[in-house]
Parts: structure tokens; C-alpha cells; sequence
């Protein structure tokens, strides 16, 4: 260790008679430590929430959806698209699916669902719906029941083994005029994306119960994509359009969510900046510590000069204990935010109403790149800080100070 770091490592520890000194360095770390460990736990708490929406949303959806312009494609078409579909660089799987939107009632309730009619084998391939099942059978669509939601069960208090109606917006002529299809079906089991606007309003269904349900026998709304890097969604969707062209369309997970994401980006972005502020403030108290031990070592500083030291020296010395200052302060800071995550995501003692943050508890993911961020950034504050007393300190003339002081 150089002669400069032991002297401010020296200055560092608090000494007798120098109290006032040591509280004001101790509320300055204590400052720091705050800012780091508030950073950290509010930016692992938003890489939660944003990590755990994704994942819900690919669990309970495809990757991309190939439409028409038409409004339904022929399913003797479906076998040329997906083939042309599957010969795109980075397509997974492909399946057809059909999309109604429909009157769900029961007893003396009603509310508005979208019906997914889908291939349950298939289906499989492309998302992870069947993993979420919390009642029922997957398969059990197959012999033409429906799977609804877990928000939507309890909001309606509808069990496996109840019979629900679906009610359309397309119409059948009968001898008694014309009226809106309609189909009684047996809901035999319940699924839980972890998504409340999800689980109270998809229903899902074989492709050939809403087939009967929409009087569109022989057609489907389109096809679902799943590919290999989700991250590549919207880019695997422009290559479908380009192969297959008008009449066809494509919308993919990205661009379906994506003033979500970006609002919760922003808001990540501007909760970082805020609580930067707190570390800014801590290093003004660096500013006042370090001025403080300036002044009460000018005898010191000018017995360094005398003996030959240099005021860049000098200005090391007290650049290296506002260094040291902001590295005690960035660990325990460090150490503070990870222990509060560890807990917060191991008890998940914070709980949230999940019709209004999608989930019920407080989600946390730590990221090694944000935390990195977060502690390099408050050493650069801290480093900032310290430069102006460092500086005042070099520029202290030692024969002014030996004067009067003897």
C-alpha cells in the first residue's frame, strides 16, 4: 500500500478529541450505504416485475399470430402456410387456432371472455398453458369442455364440473327469428397465468368446440408461432410477412405489450435517477468531511510538504480516504440491498392486490448488471466529491500554516 493510502487510512479512524469529525464521516458513509442498498432493491424490484410479466405472458400466449385481412382463413390452406411458416430462420413450432369473443354466463352473471379454440397436443409445443393448470385436465378439451381462469372462477364462483353458456356475436336464422349462437359447455378445468386481466378473461377451448360456437365450420382465425429466441419475436414476424404477404399479417408478444414494457423501462430509468439523488446528497457530507479533516491536519499537511512530499501527493491522500469512504459505504450498501432482496423474494412478505399489479406479491430479480451500475456509479460520485478538498488541501501553503502555528 502506498505511503498516500496509509495516511488516509490513518486519518480514517476515529480519534480522541475528534468526535464531531467522525460523525459527520460516519453519517456520510451511513448516506451512501442508504443510496446504494435503496438503488438495488428498487431496480431488483422493477427487473422482477418486468421478468415476471414476460414470463406470463409467454406461458399463456404464442410468440407471434399469423392473420388475415380476411378475417378467417380456410383450413385447407393451413397446411401450405405452415409449411411456408416453418421454413422461416428461427420459427419453432406452428399450429392453427381459432379466436371468438363471446358472453360467458353463469347463473345470474355475465362478462365479456375471449375464446381461444387450439389443437391441445399442439398447443403444447407452443406455450406453457398446460403447465399452469391448478384444477382439470389439459386434455380435456379434447372431449369438448373448456378451461377458464383462476381470476375469472373466483369472480364468478364457477368450479370444475359447471356448466357455463357462450354466448356470440355472430347469429344463426331459426324458426323463431334470428338469435345470437350459443353453446352450454362443462368448464372441466382451471388454469393461473399469474396475470389477473388474463385469468378473468381468456377461455380456452378445442379448435372444433368454437368452430360449432362461431357457425365457422371449416375455417380458423389464423396461425400461432413459437421461435426460438423470444427476443427475436418481432423480427421472425417480419420475416413471415414478407414469405407469405398480403392477405396475411403478423403481430407478435413485443409489439402486443410494448407500451407496457416501455412504461415500465421509463419508470425504471426515472425511480434510478431519483434515488441517485440520495448518493448525491451523501457526497456533499463526503465534501464537509473532508474539508473538516483539511482543516484540523494543516499542521499535518504542512509537515508532508516540508518533508518533501508534493501537493499531487497531497491531493492523493485525501482523494484516497474519500475513495476509501465511498467504498465502505458502496459495500455496506451492497450488502444491505442483497440481504433486503434475499428476504423479500425468499418470505415474500410484501403482498399486492393482484387485480391491480398483476400479481400478488412483490416480485425480485437481481440483475449482476445493475447492481455493477448502481456501485459504479456511486463511486464516481463519491471520487467527484472529494476532489475539491483534495485540492484545497494541495494548495495549502506550509509556511503560512508553520507560521502560525508557532
Amino acid at each position: 500500500m502506498s505511503v498516500e493510502a496509509q495516511i488516509a487510512l490513518r486519518y480514517l479512524k476515529p480519534r480522541k478529541g475528534k468526535g464531531i469529525i467522525s460523525l459527520v464521516g460516519f453519517i456520510s458513509i451511513l448516506g451512501i450505504a442508504l443510496g446504494v442498498g435503496a438503488l438495488i432493491v428498487v431496480l431488483s424490484v422493477m427487473s422482477g416485475f418486468s421478468d415476471h410479466i414476460k414470463k406470463s405472458i409467454i406461458n399463456a400466449s404464442p410468440h407471434i399470430y399469423v392473420m388475415s385481412y380476411n378475417g378467417a382463413i380456410s383450413i385447407d390452406k393451413i397446411p401450405y402456410l405452415e409449411r411456408k411458416v416453418r421454413e422461416v430462420k428461427g420459427v419453432k413450432e406452428v399450429a392453427p387456432f381459432i379466436m371468438a369473443q363471446a358472453m360467458l354466463k353463469y347463473r345470474d352473471s355475465a362478462v365479456g371472455v375471449t375464446v381461444r379454440g387450439v389443437d391441445p397436443d399442439e398447443e403444447k409445443k407452443l406455450t406453457l398453458l398446460h403447465r399452469r393448470m391448478v384444477l382439470g385436465d389439459w386434455d380435456c378439451i379434447k372431449k369438448g369442455g373448456i378451461l377458464i381462469g383462476k381470476g375469472l372462477s373466483e369472480q364468478m364462483g364457477i368450479f370444475v364440473g359447471n356448466r357455463v353458456s357462450l354466448i356470440t356475436s355472430s347469429f344463426r336464422v331459426t324458426p323463431f327469428g334470428v338469435i345470437p349462437r350459443s353453446m352450454s359447455l362443462e368448464v372441466c378445468g382451471i388454469y393461473d397465468t399469474g396475470i389477473y386481466t388474463v385469468d378473468t378473461s381468456l377461455v380456452v377451448a378445442s379448435i372444433e368446440t368454437v368452430q360449432r360456437l362461431k357457425g365457422a365450420y371449416g375455417q380458423v382465425s389464423g396461425l400461432e408461432v413459437a421461435v426460438k429466441d423470444i427476443y427475436k419475436a418481432s423480427v421472425v414476424a417480419d420475416e413471415i410477412m414478407k414469405v407469405l404477404k398480403y392477405p396475411y399479417w403478423t403481430n407478435d408478444w413485443i409489439r402486443m405489450n410494448k407500451p407496457l414494457f416501455s412504461a415500465m423501462k421509463l419508470e425504471k430509468f426515472a425511480m434510478f435517477l431519483i434515488l441517485t439523488l440520495i448518493v448525491i446528497v451523501a457526497s456533499f457530507s463526503i465534501v464537509s468531511t473532508l474539508t473538516l479533516t483539511v482543516m484540523d491536519k494543516a499542521k499535518d499537511i504542512a509537515i508532508l510538504s516540508a518533508m518533501g512530499m508534493t501537493p499531487s501527493r497531497i491531493l492523493k491522500v485525501f482523494m484516497y480516504q474519500g475513495l476509501f469512504m465511498g467504498i465502505i459505504g458502496t459495500l455496506t450498501g451492497l450488502v444491505l440491498g442483497l440481504s433486503v432482496c434475499f428476504v423479500v423474494a425468499k418470505f415474500k412478505i410484501i403482498t399486492l392486490p393482484q387485480d391491480v399489479y398483476y400479481i400478488s406479491y412483490l416480485p425480485v430479480k437481481i440483475s449482476p448488471v445493475d447492481v455493477s451500475v448502481v456501485c459504479v456509479v456511486a463511486l464516481i460520485i463519491t471520487l467527484a466529491s472529494t476532489y475539491y478538498p483534495a485540492r484545497q488541501a494541495a494548495l495549502l501553503r506550509p509556511v503560512e500554516i508553520l507560521r502560525y502555528e508557532t
